[in-house]
């Protein structure tokens, strides 16, 4: 017998504010509506959002005040794209942080891009039309 799967896609934009992230927050939260029954993962989407969002609005240096946000949900996995005007930067090359050492040995930073890899299934960057495209996958039936 063949899985009905659901499908929806939707894009957003925001400003490229801190204040903007529970807005954010609660589009993705809208969007995922009853397909998102997961707390752990709930938690965890919302952890990696709000990360890439930090950084990009801390380290871009945009160009044009906004975030846009692409949504694409089915039964199976969600699909988190966020894309920003900022320089070119690709967050996957950045090493990962030494959690080992003492917090007064480790260098500033890094951590959020360390949790972020640690709560998605599957991250990629692209740069597409002078935009930085971050795809964030997270497989919903686990």
């Amino acid at each position: 017998m063949k899985e009905n799967i659901f499908s929806e896609k939707a894009v957003k934009v925001f400003k490229a504010s801190l204040g903007a992230i529970p807005e954010v927050k609660q589009y993705i939260l809208e969007k995922t509506g009853p397909l998102l029954r997961d707390k752990k993962k709930e938690m965890q989407i919302l952890l990696a959002v709000e990360e890439i969002i930090v950084n990009i609005i801390n380290h871009a240096q945009i160009k044009r005040p906004e975030i846009i946000i692409e949504i694409d949900i089915s039964s199976k996995r969600l699909i988190v794209k966020i894309l920003d005007y900022g320089i070119p930067f690709n967050p996957l090359e950045v090493g990962e942080p030494d959690i080992k050492s003492s917090l007064l040995e480790r260098e500033i930073g890094g951590l959020g891009l360390f949790l972020v890899r640690q709560v998605v299934d599957e991250i990629k960057y692209q740069r597409i039309d002078e935009k930085n495209c971050i795809i964030m996958v997270f497989n919903l039936s686990n």
